[in-house]
Protein backbone atom coordinates (compact mmCIF):
# COMPACT_ATOMS: atom_id res chain seq x y z
CA UNK A 1 0.00 0.00 0.00
CA UNK A 2 2.81 2.67 1.28
CA UNK A 3 4.61 1.93 -2.53
CA UNK A 4 1.11 2.57 -4.26
CA UNK A 5 0.61 5.79 -2.50
CA UNK A 6 4.00 6.74 -3.17
CA UNK A 7 3.34 6.14 -7.07
CA UNK A 8 -0.06 8.29 -6.53
CA UNK A 9 1.76 10.99 -4.53
CA UNK A 10 4.57 11.74 -7.71
CA UNK A 11 1.26 11.31 -10.44
CA UNK A 12 -0.32 14.70 -8.11
CA UNK A 13 2.99 16.51 -7.69
CA UNK A 14 3.25 16.34 -11.12
CA UNK A 15 -0.48 17.75 -12.13
CA UNK A 16 -0.96 19.77 -8.96
CA UNK A 17 -1.42 22.89 -11.21
CA UNK A 18 -4.95 21.80 -12.40
CA UNK A 19 -6.67 21.42 -8.89
CA UNK A 20 -4.61 24.43 -7.35
CA UNK A 21 -6.15 27.02 -9.84
CA UNK A 22 -9.55 25.56 -9.68
CA UNK A 23 -9.09 26.14 -5.61
CA UNK A 24 -7.37 29.65 -5.66
CA UNK A 25 -10.50 30.65 -8.33
CA UNK A 26 -12.84 28.92 -5.43
CA UNK A 27 -10.70 30.98 -2.96
CA UNK A 28 -11.27 34.17 -4.45
CA UNK A 29 -14.70 33.96 -4.70
CA UNK A 30 -15.21 33.08 -1.63
CA UNK A 31 -13.54 35.37 0.45
CA UNK A 32 -11.46 37.98 -2.14
CA UNK A 33 -13.76 40.01 -2.01
CA UNK A 34 -14.17 40.79 1.49
CA UNK A 35 -11.56 43.03 3.27
CA UNK A 36 -12.64 42.62 6.66
CA UNK A 37 -11.13 39.28 8.65
CA UNK A 38 -14.37 38.21 10.44
CA UNK A 39 -16.32 38.76 7.36
CA UNK A 40 -13.85 36.43 5.32
CA UNK A 41 -13.40 34.14 8.09
CA UNK A 42 -17.31 33.45 8.30
CA UNK A 43 -17.11 33.17 4.33
CA UNK A 44 -14.78 30.38 4.91
CA UNK A 45 -16.87 28.41 7.45
CA UNK A 46 -20.37 28.99 5.38
CA UNK A 47 -18.74 27.82 2.31
CA UNK A 48 -16.88 24.73 4.48
CA UNK A 49 -20.26 23.60 6.06
CA UNK A 50 -22.02 24.03 3.18
CA UNK A 51 -20.12 21.27 1.37
CA UNK A 52 -21.47 18.36 3.11
CA UNK A 53 -24.10 16.70 1.84
CA UNK A 54 -26.65 16.74 4.51
CA UNK A 55 -25.81 19.53 6.33
CA UNK A 56 -27.28 19.95 9.95
CA UNK A 57 -29.23 22.84 9.49
CA UNK A 58 -30.53 23.28 13.03
CA UNK A 59 -27.09 23.02 14.48
CA UNK A 60 -25.20 25.27 12.26
CA UNK A 61 -27.31 27.89 12.66
CA UNK A 62 -26.72 28.05 16.75
CA UNK A 63 -23.38 27.62 15.42
CA UNK A 64 -23.08 30.77 13.68
CA UNK A 65 -25.40 32.91 16.05
CA UNK A 66 -22.74 32.07 18.69
CA UNK A 67 -19.87 32.70 16.90
CA UNK A 68 -21.77 36.26 15.68
CA UNK A 69 -21.79 36.79 19.61
CA UNK A 70 -18.55 37.20 19.56
CA UNK A 71 -17.38 39.02 16.59
CA UNK A 72 -15.76 41.91 18.23
CA UNK A 73 -13.39 39.21 20.30
CA UNK A 74 -12.43 37.09 17.15
CA UNK A 75 -9.97 39.44 15.25
CA UNK A 76 -6.51 36.95 14.87
CA UNK A 77 -6.16 32.94 14.54
CA UNK A 78 -4.89 32.56 17.98
CA UNK A 79 -8.12 34.18 18.77
CA UNK A 80 -10.17 32.23 16.83
CA UNK A 81 -8.64 29.15 17.89
CA UNK A 82 -9.43 30.11 21.47
CA UNK A 83 -12.84 30.64 21.13
CA UNK A 84 -13.72 27.08 19.39
CA UNK A 85 -11.54 25.35 22.01
CA UNK A 86 -13.29 26.85 25.01
CA UNK A 87 -10.12 28.95 26.02
CA UNK A 88 -7.31 26.11 26.48
CA UNK A 89 -5.08 25.15 23.13
CA UNK A 90 -1.66 23.77 22.88
CA UNK A 91 0.32 26.63 21.07
CA UNK A 92 2.51 23.96 19.99
CA UNK A 93 0.26 22.28 17.45
CA UNK A 94 -2.18 25.12 16.36
CA UNK A 95 -3.20 23.16 12.99
CA UNK A 96 -4.36 19.95 15.36
CA UNK A 97 -6.07 22.18 17.90
CA UNK A 98 -8.00 24.03 14.81
CA UNK A 99 -9.03 20.53 13.94
CA UNK A 100 -9.96 19.18 16.83
CA UNK A 101 -11.51 22.66 18.44
CA UNK A 102 -13.78 23.36 14.77
CA UNK A 103 -14.51 19.09 15.13
CA UNK A 104 -16.12 20.02 18.50
CA UNK A 105 -18.42 22.65 17.62
CA UNK A 106 -22.34 21.94 16.52
CA UNK A 107 -22.51 20.75 13.06
CA UNK A 108 -19.11 20.17 12.56
CA UNK A 109 -17.79 16.85 11.50
CA UNK A 110 -14.26 14.98 10.99
CA UNK A 111 -13.88 16.46 6.65
CA UNK A 112 -15.65 19.76 6.94
CA UNK A 113 -12.95 20.28 10.09
CA UNK A 114 -10.18 19.09 8.33
CA UNK A 115 -11.14 20.84 5.38
CA UNK A 116 -11.71 24.31 6.44
CA UNK A 117 -7.92 23.94 8.19
CA UNK A 118 -6.44 22.73 4.70
CA UNK A 119 -8.34 25.74 3.29
CA UNK A 120 -6.53 28.00 6.01
CA UNK A 121 -3.09 26.62 5.43
CA UNK A 122 -3.58 27.04 1.66
CA UNK A 123 -4.92 30.24 1.86
CA UNK A 124 -1.84 31.38 3.82
CA UNK A 125 0.82 30.04 2.21
CA UNK A 126 0.80 27.75 -0.30
CA UNK A 127 -1.13 29.78 -2.73
CA UNK A 128 1.06 32.70 -2.01
CA UNK A 129 3.81 31.08 -3.14
CA UNK A 130 4.03 32.06 -7.13
CA UNK A 131 1.81 35.18 -6.53
CA UNK A 132 1.03 37.26 -3.38
CA UNK A 133 -2.26 36.56 -2.85
CA UNK A 134 -3.49 39.45 0.14
CA UNK A 135 -6.97 39.26 -0.20
CA UNK A 136 -7.10 35.32 0.75
CA UNK A 137 -5.20 36.18 4.15
CA UNK A 138 -7.40 36.39 6.85
CA UNK A 139 -5.00 36.88 9.40
CA UNK A 140 -1.63 38.08 9.94
CA UNK A 141 -0.77 35.34 12.83
CA UNK A 142 -1.43 32.19 11.13
CA UNK A 143 1.89 30.63 11.98
CA UNK A 144 3.95 27.99 9.23
CA UNK A 145 2.82 24.62 10.38
CA UNK A 146 5.59 22.99 12.16
CA UNK A 147 6.76 18.91 11.83
CA UNK A 148 5.25 17.83 15.61
CA UNK A 149 1.46 19.73 14.13
CA UNK A 150 -0.83 17.91 12.02
CA UNK A 151 -3.01 18.09 9.00
CA UNK A 152 -5.86 15.47 8.02
CA UNK A 153 -6.92 14.34 4.75
CA UNK A 154 -10.90 15.99 4.59
CA UNK A 155 -12.06 12.06 3.58
CA UNK A 156 -15.02 11.89 1.68
CA UNK A 157 -16.74 9.47 -0.69
CA UNK A 158 -15.15 10.23 -3.61
CA UNK A 159 -11.68 8.92 -1.54
CA UNK A 160 -12.80 6.47 0.01
CA UNK A 161 -14.15 4.71 -3.06
CA UNK A 162 -10.17 5.04 -4.24
CA UNK A 163 -8.90 3.63 -1.67
CA UNK A 164 -11.26 0.46 -1.41
CA UNK A 165 -10.10 0.34 -5.63
CA UNK A 166 -6.31 0.47 -4.35
CA UNK A 167 -7.18 -2.16 -1.47
CA UNK A 168 -10.67 -3.47 -0.65
CA UNK A 169 -11.77 -2.50 2.87
CA UNK A 170 -14.07 -0.66 5.66
CA UNK A 171 -12.21 2.95 4.59
CA UNK A 172 -13.07 5.62 6.61
CA UNK A 173 -11.85 8.80 7.88
CA UNK A 174 -9.77 7.93 10.58
CA UNK A 175 -7.99 4.74 8.84
CA UNK A 176 -7.55 6.62 5.53
CA UNK A 177 -5.22 9.27 7.35
CA UNK A 178 -3.50 6.40 9.93
CA UNK A 179 -2.23 4.86 6.30
CA UNK A 180 -0.90 8.37 5.52
CA UNK A 181 0.75 9.04 8.69
CA UNK A 182 3.98 8.53 7.35
CA UNK A 183 3.74 11.10 5.30
CA UNK A 184 4.30 14.44 5.66
CA UNK A 185 1.57 17.64 6.12
CA UNK A 186 2.72 18.75 2.53
CA UNK A 187 2.06 15.39 1.53
CA UNK A 188 -1.45 15.66 2.56
CA UNK A 189 -1.77 18.89 0.83
CA UNK A 190 -1.12 17.05 -1.96
CA UNK A 191 -3.21 13.58 -1.31
CA UNK A 192 -6.14 16.27 -1.18
CA UNK A 193 -6.27 16.34 -4.72
CA UNK A 194 -7.71 12.61 -4.86
CA UNK A 195 -10.69 14.36 -4.65
CA UNK A 196 -10.28 16.25 -8.00
CA UNK A 197 -9.09 13.19 -10.01
CA UNK A 198 -11.67 11.02 -8.23
CA UNK A 199 -14.29 12.92 -8.82
CA UNK A 200 -13.97 13.39 -12.87
CA UNK A 201 -13.53 9.67 -12.76
CA UNK A 202 -16.37 8.43 -11.26
CA UNK A 203 -19.42 7.83 -12.40
CA UNK A 204 -23.13 6.71 -10.41
CA UNK A 205 -23.29 6.29 -6.59
CA UNK A 206 -22.91 3.45 -3.92
CA UNK A 207 -22.54 -0.35 -5.33
CA UNK A 208 -23.58 1.20 -8.71
CA UNK A 209 -20.45 3.55 -9.08
CA UNK A 210 -18.00 3.00 -12.14
CA UNK A 211 -14.76 4.50 -12.66
CA UNK A 212 -14.54 6.18 -15.70
CA UNK A 213 -14.01 9.38 -17.34
CA UNK A 214 -16.74 11.75 -16.69
CA UNK A 215 -16.85 14.12 -18.69
CA UNK A 216 -20.09 15.98 -17.38
CA UNK A 217 -18.48 16.11 -13.93
CA UNK A 218 -15.96 17.91 -14.96
CA UNK A 219 -18.11 20.58 -16.95
CA UNK A 220 -20.09 20.70 -13.82
CA UNK A 221 -16.93 22.25 -12.01
CA UNK A 222 -17.72 26.13 -12.38
CA UNK A 223 -14.08 27.26 -12.34
CA UNK A 224 -12.66 24.15 -14.80
CA UNK A 225 -11.06 25.49 -17.98
CA UNK A 226 -13.37 24.58 -20.59
CA UNK A 227 -11.46 24.83 -23.85
CA UNK A 228 -11.27 21.48 -25.99
CA UNK A 229 -7.08 21.18 -25.73
CA UNK A 230 -7.11 21.30 -22.09
CA UNK A 231 -10.34 19.06 -21.74
CA UNK A 232 -8.74 15.84 -23.51
CA UNK A 233 -5.39 16.39 -21.48
CA UNK A 234 -7.33 16.24 -18.77
CA UNK A 235 -8.93 13.33 -20.20
CA UNK A 236 -5.42 11.29 -20.83
CA UNK A 237 -4.31 12.46 -17.47
CA UNK A 238 -7.70 10.97 -15.82
CA UNK A 239 -7.21 7.76 -17.57
CA UNK A 240 -3.58 7.79 -16.31
CA UNK A 241 -4.39 7.74 -12.74
CA UNK A 242 -7.14 5.56 -13.33
CA UNK A 243 -4.49 2.99 -14.42
CA UNK A 244 -2.42 3.90 -11.46
CA UNK A 245 -5.39 3.05 -8.76
CA UNK A 246 -6.44 -0.01 -10.52
CA UNK A 247 -2.70 -1.41 -10.77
Amino acid sequence: MKQKLEEIKKFLKHNSTYNKELQIQFALRSIGKYNNAFDKLIALLYDTANTQSQPKISVLAIFFKDIYKEKNNINSFYSFLKYINNGEFDRNIPFKSLYKGLKSQKGWGEKTSALFVKNIYNYHYNFQLDKERKELKIWDDVPKINEDDKLYLPVDSVIKVIFNTLSPANWTFHNINKSLQSFSNEDIILFDDLWFWGFITQNGTGKNRKLEWNEDKYWMIKDSCKDECTINEIKNKAKSFLELIRG
